[in-house]
């Protein structure tokens, strides 16, 4: 799903990155907001847990769920950064670093 905050120019796409974990699959629920400056300007994401999740915090994820990795930080359009290899790069940090766990 999605939403506009035309206030502050984003749109927030809403879904979830599949993680891979001791043989499972899990979905992370996640925001990905996009400014209106995207593509020049790296799009920030959330963890978003359900109500029987809760935020794993580390060195990518803090406790209020604001994802942190180097290709956000290193954001450069020019050099082919999107939002199909944001969401590959998370399902393989995710997978590393689960950033969620059941309640």
């Amino acid at each position: 799903s999605s939403g506009i905050n035309a206030e502050y120019g984003m749109i927030c796409l809403s879904g979830t990155i599949p993680m891979h974990y001791r043989g499972n699959t899990y979905n992370i629920p996640v925001n990905v907001w996009i400014h209106n400056e995207y593509p020049e300007q790296a799009p920030f994401v959330m963890v978003t847990p359900t109500k029987d999740m809760q935020i794993k915090p580390s060195r990518i994820v803090d406790s209020n769920g604001k994802v942190y990795l180097p290709y956000l930080h290193e954001w450069k359009a020019s050099m082919g950064y999107d939002l199909v290899s944001l969401v590959n790069v998370l399902c393989i940090e995710f997978s590393n670093t689960p950033p969620l766990y059941s309640k």
